[in-house]
């Protein structure tokens, strides 16, 4: 790690952290009436709560062991396949969720021709790995300008005992990892229950497990076929469903598990599942208002909506593309531009009020009475006057899980001066705050 990030590192280290409510979502059927029945849903669910849902458009899966699910952090979306096809959708929602349509950014034809049972990302590569229902794990690299263009850069054989089908992949970021369900199904295709085992292997050897663990109730009751897997870095838990319940497992690295809950699904019945929101959800949001202070005091500056926000994807751990941003920031004919951010821990901001010249009035958010941290090297592109200015901080976050939860406040300045006079200006952004995620 470079200082810069090590600096942050340390600051974070120091923050508070909040919880958050785990929330899963995937495939699903559900109890919807004509026309809609016969279609696979979406369904997002706190955690041992009751379930929304949005409609794929996609017919139910025609296989008990096919369809999948992984969450994106970086686009806030779901890949999600009913086993024929592989989807990227936003999550909608709606006063009546049987009619409401998920929102699609594309869909294409899995590669393979055979059907598809799991899905797991590694958003940071990008790469995504994928299951089928012949046992295969292949593995794709794709850019975030064109996501749904795959490119096969591994393949291999998954091997199960007989009857078995691989039937769900969940991807540990924080060590490079995929966890691997599968399941016993009759003949005819019937899941059996108390079948499921969970597999642990290297991301770059999927079909080389070195751990494996066996699933046999939920609760007092036995535990079906695995239907889907995903997992949570942060919390280290481990969330498996056979469609009607889901187990919470506690993992320890490399081979220890500990069932700490089952919860029921109901009133819908999952073909695949994904981590919508850790246990820690990465946020970003702004609050309060922005202020300046000019010299001479007949200057006038420009009323700029000046608004902070943040680029490459939410504050997650793990991910070395984010940045923090400001957009319509002063920018007026014939005047410099210099920008300066000031971050402190989450609960260490608040509006202080401090007298300025011309009988106006600053408002400063971040506290300075512990770690502070504040920097001029960012990147200024002047667009077009007088409210074009953009700025942006690269702040790399640490795959560590260490950081999950932390929260950070903040605060963009900028200085615009006139050369060869004594007209300057500055302005000082609302308050910005994010949590880091898993």
């Amino acid at each position: 790690m470079n200082l810069k990030v090590d600096i942050f590192v340390l600051f974070l280290l120091g923050a508070g952290a909040l919880p958050a409510q785990t929330r899963l979502i995937g495939p699903a059927r559900v109890n919807c009436p004509a026309p809609y029945a016969g279609t696979t849903f979406m369904a997002s669910q706190e955690v041992c709560k009751k379930p929304d849902w949005c409609s794929s458009g996609f017919k139910l899966p025609t296989k008990a062991w096919t369809g999948a699910a992984t969450w994106d952090p970086n686009l806030g979306a779901v890949w999600m396949s009913p086993g024929n096809v592989i989807a990227l959708y936003y999550p909608s929602s709606g006063t009546n969720p049987c009619k409401t349509l998920c929102k699609r950014i594309c869909a294409f034809v899995n590669p393979t021709g055979s059907q598809v049972t799991g899905l797991a990302l590694d958003p940071r590569k990008p790469r995504l790995f994928v299951s089928y229902e012949n046992n295969t794990i292949y593995t794709f690299a794709f850019s975030y300008a064109d996501p749904c263009k795959q490119n096969a850069i591994n393949k291999c054989l998954f091997s199960v005992p007989s009857g078995y089908k691989v039937t769900g992949l969940a991807y540990h970021r924080f060590r490079d990892l995929l966890f691997i369900t599968a399941a016993k199904f009759d003949p005819v295709g019937n899941p059996v229950s108390g079948t499921t085992i969970v597999f642990v292997s290297k991301a770059s050897a999927p079909c080389k497990p070195f751990c494996k663990y066996a699933i046999k109730t939920c609760g007092t009751t036995s535990f079906g076929a695995a239907t889907g897997v995903t997992y949570d870095g942060c919390s280290r838990t481990l969330y498996v469903t056979d469609g009607k319940s889901t187990v919470s497992l506690k993992y320890g690295y490399p081979c220890a598990f500990k069932q700490i809950s089952c919860c029921p699904a109901s009133p819908v019945y999952y073909y695949g599942l994904a981590l919508r929101d850790s246990g820690c959800k990465a946020d970003f949001g702004t609050t309060g208002v922005t202020t300046q202070g000019r010299n001479p005091c007949s200057l006038t500056p420009p009323n700029c909506a000046f608004t902070p926000g943040y680029s490459g994807g939410l504050p997650y751990a793990g991910n070395s593309n984010f940045k923090l941003t400001f957009t319509q920031g002063p920018n007026p004919a014939g005047y410099s531009q210099s920008a300066l951010l000031f971050l402190n821990f989450a609960g260490h901001c608040k509006a202080r009020k401090i007298p300025w010249f011309c009988n106006s009035t600053l408002v400063l958010y971040p506290l300075m009475d512990s770690w502070f941290f504040a920097t001029s090297a960012v990147v200024l592109t002047s667009g077009t006057p007088p409210c074009g200015l953009k700025g942006s901080f690269a702040l790399p976050i640490p795959n560590f899980t260490g950081l999950c939860c932390r929260r950070v406040c903040g605060q963009w300045i900028t200085f615009n001066a006139k050369p060869g006079t004594t007209n300057w200006f500055l302005t000082l952004s609302k308050e910005f705050h994010f949590t880091v995620g898993g």
